[in-house]
């Protein structure tokens, strides 16, 4: 009887899955393409390289400089487009020869945690616990004790925005290569819900 409640409950899970999620390039019509996340979708757009993957909720795209020259993608006049219709900054980078810079849409946050804490020696620190030793016959539990709260925090010039199913991103890039006049690159792209 067990082995029957054992698959049924692994064929209820497969059943009900978790959603994923993948990306179309919708504009330029020219390079309209699918990006999964099995492999890189690859765009050549001289000098630049695109290389676009979906990876968990989020869509990564690796920008590449395939000049024999620096390239500086020029965070004034670069922006990323969110579906509400606010605009949000890109960090510039500078990607000498063979070089790339990554940007990951929606941004991820790095979480830390809000509580002080101290410690001291190496694998010794104080804490709190939460257990039957703080608990009392009752099973009242006092919530000054509770675990460690946390706060996302996010690299300077980014902010949070979501990216809901069947919407749309515009990714503006602008570059500059040397001396030359700068050069825009703009991409839509769709997020969709598998």
């Amino acid at each position: 009887m067990s082995c029957f409640r054992a698959i049924f409950v692994v064929s209820l899970l497969a059943l009900t899955g978790c959603a994923t999620y993948e990306y179309d390039i919708v504009q330029p019509p020219g390079v309209r393409r699918h990006i999964g996340h099995d492999q890189d979708t690859v765009i050549t757009s001289p000098p630049v390289e695109y290389r676009m993957r979906a990876v968990e909720d989020r869509l990564v795209v690796r920008m590449f400089n395939r000049s024999n020259q620096g390239l500086r993608l020029v965070p004034e006049q670069s922006s990323v487009v969110d579906p509400s219709g606010q605009a949000h900054p890109v960090r510039g980078a500078h990607l000498p020869p063979s070089s790339y810079t990554k940007l990951v849409l929606p941004p991820v946050p790095h979480w830390v945690p809000t509580s002080p804490r101290y410690g001291f020696g190496m694998g010794y620190g104080t804490g709190f616990y939460r257990g039957p030793l703080l608990d009392d016959e009752w099973g009242y539990y006092e919530p000054w004790w509770d675990e460690p709260q946390y706060m996302a925090v996010y690299e300077p010039g980014e902010s949070p925005w979501n990216w809901p199913a069947d919407s749309d991103v515009r990714l503006v890039l602008t570059f500059q290569r040397g001396n030359e006049g700068p050069f825009t690159q703009e991409w839509t792209i769709r997020k969709r819900r598998m």
